[in-house]
C-alpha cells in the first residue's frame, strides 16, 4: 500500500516535471520566433528592396511547394 502511493507520487512528480520542461521549451521557441518576426518586420520597413526580395522568395517557395504537392513530390 505504501509502495503503491509512493509510486503514484513519483509518477505525478515525473509528469509535472515533464510538463514544466515542455512549457519551458515552447517559451524559448516562441521567444525566438517573435524575435525573428520582429527583426524581419523592421528590416522590411527600413529597406523596401529587402521586403520585395523576401516577398518574391516566399511567393516562389509557395509556387514550388504547390507544384510539388500537386505532382506528389514531398
Amino acid at each position: 500500500m505504501w509502495a503503491e502511493r509512493t509510486n503514484k507520487h513519483l509518477v505525478r512528480i515525473l509528469f509535472d516535471s515533464l510538463a514544466a520542461l515542455v512549457v519551458q521549451i515552447l517559451q524559448i521557441y516562441t521567444t525566438q520566433l517573435l524575435s525573428l518576426a520582429l527583426a524581419t518586420a523592421v528590416t522590411c520597413l527600413s529597406r523596401p528592396s529587402v521586403y520585395w526580395e523576401l516577398g518574391t522568395s516566399i511567393e516562389a517557395f509557395l509556387v514550388i511547394s504547390t507544384i510539388q504537392t500537386i505532382r506528389g513530390i514531398d
